[in-house]
């Protein structure tokens, strides 16, 4: 397919060693010598993207939101450059979280959390892992410096560091990786800077106002920081609602017990009709 380009000087066909890792274990096992003797200064990593496990308009939206926010066009990819050239600090630049179809806005840790803190110790890295929302290259596609990937790059990975197929969907030693590249770059002292075509902003700006308004609606009126704050107090309502029910059920309780069991199926009808709310 690239054979006979005009800007493509070099070709290098690598045939991973086991079916173990996907993308993780081809990048870090079968390319590293390529990334650790300095040749290159700067990488756009791509893959297949396949997702079997979703249904292919699904899987086509998030491998959209990889290709056309790392390659967008001939401009915007010199942009890119431009940009790595102008600002040394930046180590990894990747698409914003895919959140079109996909339930990741504030859950992206997924189950991985625990085996991304385990290599975190593993490759000693002086870093903070985000609580909710880490900043990743989700989909495992991105631009990046090698050398602010070095540690990743250096460390022994042995294929049966990887899962075997059937490839589970989380909890992997390449879903934890995914989830740490960035901070092997904050580690190495890059940044990561987050890239997004003009005409995937505006579909992604259009979705996340949808999806504001929808959980808006469904807070008491006020803005952010007000439905905010009370989001962070609503398990103390819970649990003082809780309390406060279960009092006047022992007060009635205690002054007539005819009374309590006369009132017992609305005490239960009202429980059922809390525990749905919140």
């Amino acid at each position: 397919y690239v054979a006979g380009r005009k800007n493509v000087g070099n070709i290098i066909v690598r045939v991973v060693a086991q079916n173990r890792g996907r993308d993780m274990s081809a990048l870090f096992i079968s390319c590293r010598d390529l990334f650790l003797d300095d040749r290159y200064g700067l990488v756009c990593r791509l893959h297949s993207k396949k997702t079997p496990h979703l249904a292919a308009g699904r899987g086509g939206v998030f491998k959209r939101h990889m290709f056309e926010n790392l390659l967008n066009s001939p401009g915007y990819t010199a942009n890119v450059m431009d940009m790595f050239h102008d600002k040394p600090w930046i180590g990894i630049a990747a698409p914003p979280v895919i959140q079109i179809s996909f339930g990741t806005m504030g859950h992206i840790w997924a189950g991985n959390r625990a085996k991304t803190e385990e290599l975190v110790g593993l490759l000693k890295l002086n870093v903070h892992l985000d609580r909710d929302t880490p900043i990743g290259t989700f989909g495992s596609m991105f631009w990046f410096r090698p050398k602010a990937l070095r540690k990743l790059f250096e460390h022994p990975w042995k294929w049966t560091d990887f899962e075997p197929e059937p490839y589970p969907l989380n909890g992997t030693l390449g879903h934890a990786i995914e989830r740490l590249i960035c901070y092997a770059a904050q580690d190495a002292h890059f940044t990561t800077q987050q890239i997004l075509c003009t005409h995937l902003a505006n579909w992604n700006f259009s979705v996340l106002e949808y999806k504001l308004q929808k959980l808006s609606a469904a807070l008491p009126n006020g803005d952010f920081c007000h439905q905010a704050d009370m989001q962070k107090r609503a398990p103390l309502l819970r649990a003082a609602v809780g309390d406060f029910t279960m009092a006047i059920g022992r007060s009635v309780n205690h002054r007539s017990s005819f009374v309590a069991w006369l009132l017992r199926p609305v005490y239960r009808a009202i429980r059922k009709l809390w525990r749905s709310i919140v």
